[in-house]
């Protein structure tokens, strides 16, 4: 059983990172699309190599931009995000029950409310990753 997973409000759905996999990317993205699929100024995501996460229960997916967002069938809850081109699938990491702290900021060339200095690495888009 994992030790890193989430729900959904209704409880239908979970997703884990099986094997008890490392969380391998953690950010806090500042982007418009990540803003308008969470309503808030900013969505703080923790990311995993896409074959270490586990799905129960059944979801829906819809195009936002050019990302493809899974949430709850019954409840609407946004569960993840699979990244293209990276491997990553990201999981809103407020919700998990064990959040790997946040490793940096990104897309802060889009923030719309800047948070006080954190001593974390800032990227105007996406870093390498690799």
């Amino acid at each position: 059983m994992s030790e890193t997973k989430l729900s959904c409000a209704c409880g239908q759905v979970t997703v884990e990172a099986i094997d008890n996999a490392p969380c391998a990317f953690s950010a806090i993205c500042h982007c418009a699309d990540c803003r308008s699929i969470t309503g808030a100024p900013f969505f703080w995501a923790n990311g995993w190599p896409s074959d270490q996460i586990k799905v129960t229960g059944e979801t829906i997916s819809h195009v936002h931009i050019q990302n493809i967002r899974h949430s709850c069938a019954k409840c609407g809850s946004f569960m993840f995000e699979p990244v293209p081109g990276f491997g990553i699938t990201m999981l809103p990491a407020a919700r998990l029950n064990n959040p790997t702290p946040p490793m940096m900021h990104v897309f802060v060339k889009s923030k719309v409310y800047q948070l006080p200095e954190d001593g974390l690495p800032r990227f105007d888009e996406m870093p390498p990753m690799g």
